[in-house]
């Protein structure tokens, strides 16, 4: 019977034992290497999303506030029964666009991919992904916002509706109106509900800039993991 060399028995055994460490570390790396890839590919893509929302919120904030401004002159010049010149523009511009809230769709997408595909733990920073969460409550709001707003704007168009025409031709589509200012003045109902026209128009100027705040705070805190 040969006898069994125990010396190069165990040198193959560590042989084969080392090939398979070096093969477990190697995958090891390999998904490490493959996960990091992943993390920062998703970090750009929120940025991209975030930096989308900004241009988004920076819109609509100074829309609302511009609107804010025209309305709350037309509210002046009708509770003084009064329209110089000076406030026309205003007035016009209040009877035509007073309703034009567009609600618009937010940009969570990435961060709606990570979460139904089991990705969130690629976000490793637990503040950051708290943060994301919040976030992404707040843009869900926006679709309660024009529900509030358009809650209200048939009111004021029923009593409006009794005192203004609308021209509109074929050669602009910027609409023109012709009003009787001082029946409108002395209507209390329209001045009333036309005020509350003007408090959904200051909602929606600070959702906006409470949104704007939050999506540059969160920017920066996701380009801060990228660094």
């Amino acid at each position: 019977m040969k006898k069994l060399n125990w010396r190069y028995a165990i040198g193959e055994f560590l042989i084969v034992v080392a090939g398979i460490f070096v093969a477990f570390e190697l995958q090891t790396f390999s998904k490490s290497r493959q996960r990091h890839k992943d993390s920062v590919s998703y970090h750009k893509r929120l940025i991209a999303d975030v930096e989308l929302d900004i241009e988004i919120f920076e819109r609509t904030r100074e829309t609302s506030k511009s609107m804010l401004g025209v309305i709350i002159n037309g509210l002046n010049a009708l509770k003084s029964n009064d329209l110089p010149d000076s406030l026309k523009s205003d007035f016009d511009h209040m009877i035509n666009y007073y309703s034009r809230f567009e609600p618009v769709n937010m940009n969570a997408t990435t961060y709606n991919e990570m979460v139904s595909s089991g990705k969130l733990d690629l976000i490793e920073n637990i503040d950051l992904r708290s943060s994301l969460g919040k976030y992404a409550n707040q843009i869900a709001g926006i679709s309660n916002l024009a529900d509030v707003f358009i809650d209200g704007v048939e009111e004021v168009t029923f009593y409006m509706d009794q005192y203004v025409y609308t021209n509109i031709s074929m050669d602009s589509n910027t609409p023109s109106s012709e009003y009787d200012f001082s029946a409108m003045a002395r209507d209390q109902h329209l001045i009333n509900s036309m005020s509350r026209i003007a408090v959904k128009w200051s909602v929606v100027n600070q959702f906006a800039e409470y949104s704007l705040d939050l999506a540059k705070q969160l920017k920066n805190q996701i380009e801060e993991e990228l660094e």
